[in-house]
């Protein structure tokens, strides 16, 4: 339908769009890619499709070129995040030795953890790093380095330079061979890591899972896994599933077969106004994550924890296509769905690798 449209006018560029969008959904990366490609040539400077192309060449592993097109993102039509008000240059690559940089957090929680590595590589180039973030954030991130300071608004500082959070991979040049992915560059705190000890002990093999993202997002369609998926984990010997789940999806708990038990952490588990400070701690003590794609998903492999992440058909551009690792988590294994909304294939592979490894 879209083809047909784009031959009655040739220069519809909105149809070209979606021809790319529905594309990448195809896996035909390079084709999504030549079709934004000839609406840039109509619009050179439609935001919208300069991101959409981002997604092609950073799912097909392009980085260098999908960051520059990443640039785009703030001129998007829907674009969630907003620049705060700050009297400074844009950084652009320029020496930051004992200059002040502000680098603000933007889109979702999970986006801020994979991304907040790059601040320690600002630390290294000898710059003074204030980074802006969600206030929920601050004890979390507060970890990345002694010398940075973390906060939630510029008011009264002034700075040099000022630097959204996803621009550090494109302004420092990050590329497949040299994505940072030193881990952990977070850690969970010794007291809470302690008590969490007591709570959790060291019976069975310990799975953390976590199964649903936020629902009203529009990113989440086809990310968030049926707890009922997990069921055959479950069941196998020795195995315990402790829930890492927080809010949305706990119902699903009450659905589950008779013979089904999923451990939960109780009405204490991060109850307080910081996020993920407990889930850090009991990561500590489990000696696997299986989860969805969802923010938990980045804390564990910024944790540097075994982790198996759950991918829809045609992931986030993260996660690329077909394979099993993460350039961006070297602790963290892929398994992907062959058909779009299939999962039991997926969780058949998980049990299987569980027994082939022994774990089980």
């Amino acid at each position: 339908s879209i083809d047909r449209a784009i031959e009655i006018k040739a220069d519809y560029a909105e149809g070209y769009l979606n021809r790319g969008n529905a594309l990448i959904e195809l896996k035909r990366l390079n084709d999504a890619i030549a079709s934004f490609d000839r609406i840039l040539a109509l619009k050179p400077d439609f935001a919208d499709a300069l991101l959409n192309r981002a997604t092609a060449k950073l799912l097909s592993g392009r980085l260098e070129d999908g960051w520059q097109d990443y640039e785009a993102r703030w001129d998007t039509t829907n674009f969630p995040s907003k620049r705060p008000s700050l009297e400074a240059p844009q950084w652009r690559g320029e020496d930051l030795a004992g200059r002040r940089i502000a680098v603000f957090t933007e889109q979702g929680l999970g986006d801020n953890i994979q991304f907040a590595r790059y601040t320690r590589l600002l630390v290294e180039r000898g710059a003074v790093v204030t980074l802006l973030a969600p206030a929920k954030l601050h004890r979390l991130l507060g970890g990345l380095h002694p010398s940075i300071e973390v906060i939630g608004s510029p008011k009264g500082r002034s700075f040099d330079f000022r630097c959204p959070l996803m621009s550090l991979p494109f302004h420092l040049g990050t590329n497949e061979r040299t994505v940072p992915n030193r881990v952990p560059y977070l850690n969970a705190e010794e007291d809470r890591v302690a008590h969490w000890a007591r709570v959790i002990g060291e019976r069975g093999l310990k799975i953390g899972i976590a199964w649903q993202g936020r629902p009203d997002r529009s990113l989440d369609r086809g990310r968030s896994i049926p707890l009922t998926e997990y069921a055959r984990l479950a069941r196998l010997p020795g195995v315990r599933l402790i829930s890492l789940q927080k809010s949305e999806g706990l119902d699903q708990l009450g659905i589950l077969p008779a013979d089904v038990r999923i451990e939960t952490l109780g009405p204490e588990f991060d109850d307080g106004p910081d996020a993920f400070i407990d889930c850090a701690a009991v990561m500590n003590h489990l000696d696997l994550v299986i989860t969805s794609d969802t923010s938990i998903a980045h804390l564990a492999g910024a944790l540097g924890r075994p982790t198996w992440l759950a991918l829809k058909h045609v992931p986030e551009w993260r996660w690329q296509l077909d394979r099993q690792d993460s350039p961006w988590y070297p602790t963290m294994r892929l398994f992907r769905q062959d058909t779009d909304g299939d999962w039991k294939p997926v969780f058949a592979r998980i049990e299987q690798e569980l027994q082939r490894l022994g774990i089980v």
